[in-house]
């Protein structure tokens, strides 16, 4: 009799890279520097990034493009695997990162920054045909620089750009305003921008009231620094991040599909949640919102109800001497997907772990704790992304920190449920 192989939900895809495990690297450059993970359909894994490379006597930060098959391979078709360059084509000196990468059809849309010269990050664009090459019919030869609506050189600072996209195909983004305080010149205010452009890069002056852009205002004696943005099934907006000056609160700011506030979620649109941290979140249907993060040294999952009041599902756990959830991922059955870190005496390693709907631990995953952990052996490790391919396969993004003063980045590939048949 054949003995078939037990295969449990936690484990890793011993099918997939070195057993389960694949460092990533970037040919023709060096400092790679890994930030997201999309699939798209064949099992093909696109990574958003960026990497320095050689240009003259100096090196150039460009934003980086990865594409690998479902064994983890470079995916050929797309520009042998791998595909740099910059979103300014007039001005080589500057640096380019891509954020997050939106998969469109048939095309390939890059979201992230180019830093000017004061240095500010702007928002920027790419899209690429499946062969790894410019769309030229994307703004300006298939690449878009969005235009600062305020004098760049009031500005000061660098951060990345939130981007999601809406059921028209318009892509919304939000960024940090960074600027000296005039009263106080060595005091800095910021806050954040919000702004949308058609599917083909062309500015929407239809946005925000015919203005084209908004400046999310906090409430006075406070500043704003944005960590995220997630589009609703609706369309509607959620701009999120933290408040800091008289208290230090986390806060949701909710917007309609056109960019006005929303009064109906919170309190005029504005919703505060002392204590919390909230790293990313998710968009259920209904309108709730399932938010992660951490509270205190505990790793916070939390579901809110449509008008942003609390809802049963929460849950907040510890493992190790401090955890945080960074990303979060619901799937069909109603199961949640966290990754995240958790400090361990003096290391930090990276997490994977699934709950019920009930909001506890799910016992059958990870040999009965509900958690995995691994990495690739340093001492400085986070996940900080994941997807699940269309059989059930997780995979996680990891960043990992060892003596070397540049990060490595690894994906890893875990079983997520057991393939009928399997006993």
């Amino acid at each position: 009799m054949t003995k078939r192989m037990i295969i449990n939900a936690g484990n890793l895809d011993t099918t997939f890279g070195k057993g389960g495990k694949k460092k990533l690297k970037f040919n023709f450059g060096s400092a790679y520097h890994a930030n997201s993970l999309t699939l798209a359909s064949e099992g093909r894994i696109f990574i958003a990034g960026d990497v320095e490379q050689p240009s003259g006597d100096d090196l150039q930060q460009n934003f980086a493009i990865t594409c690998l098959n479902q064994k983890g391979d470079p995916y050929l078709p797309f520009n042998n695997g791998y595909m740099a360059d910059r979103f300014n084509s007039d001005d080589a000196r500057l640096a380019s990162a891509c954020q997050r990468i939106f998969i469109t059809g048939s095309k390939v849309v890059l979201a992230g920054v180019f830093t000017n010269d004061r240095p500010t990050d702007v928002p920027a664009f790419a899209r690429l045909n499946m062969n790894g090459r410019y769309d030229e019919g994307f703004g300006r030869g298939g690449r878009y620089v969005y235009k600062l609506p305020y004098d760049p050189s009031s500005s000061v600072g660098a951060s990345p750009t939130s981007v999601d996209r809406q059921s028209t195909g318009h892509f919304v983004f939000a960024f940090e305003h960074v600027w000296h305080d005039l009263v106080a010149p060595h005091a800095l205010n910021s806050t954040a921008v919000l702004a949308r452009i058609s599917q083909d890069a062309k500015l929407d002056n239809n946005f925000a009231r015919g203005n084209g852009h908004l400046t999310i205002k906090p409430a006075p004696g406070h500043n704003f620094r944005k960590k995220g943005l997630i589009i609703q099934n609706d369309d509607r907006i959620l701009v999120f991040g933290e408040l800091s000056g008289e208290s230090s609160d986390a806060v949701i700011y909710r917007f309609t599909a056109d960019g006005e506030i929303d009064p109906s979620f919170g309190t005029e649109g504005e919703l505060r949640k002392p204590d919390w941290n909230i790293t990313s979140i998710v968009a259920l249907p209904g309108d709730r919102l399932l938010c992660a993060g951490s509270r205190g040294d505990q790793a916070l999952l939390a579901r809110l109800k449509a008008d942003g009041s609390d809802d049963t599902f929460r849950s907040e756990v510890k493992i190790h001497d401090r955890c945080v959830w960074l990303k979060a991922l619901q799937q069909p059955d109603n199961t949640t997907l966290v990754v995240g870190y958790a400090e361990k005496n003096l290391d930090v390693v990276p997490l994977l772990a699934r709950f019920l709907d009930s909001a506890e631990l799910d016992p059958n995953f990870g040999e009965g704790q509900g958690w995995v952990s691994d990495g690739m052996g340093n001492t400085l490790e986070r996940a900080i992304d994941l997807a699940v391919d269309d059989i059930g396969r997780i995979l996680v993004l990891g960043k990992s920190q060892g003596l070397s003063p540049y990060a490595d980045f690894f994906l890893l590939r875990y079983q997520g449920r057991t393939p009928k048949g399997a006993q």
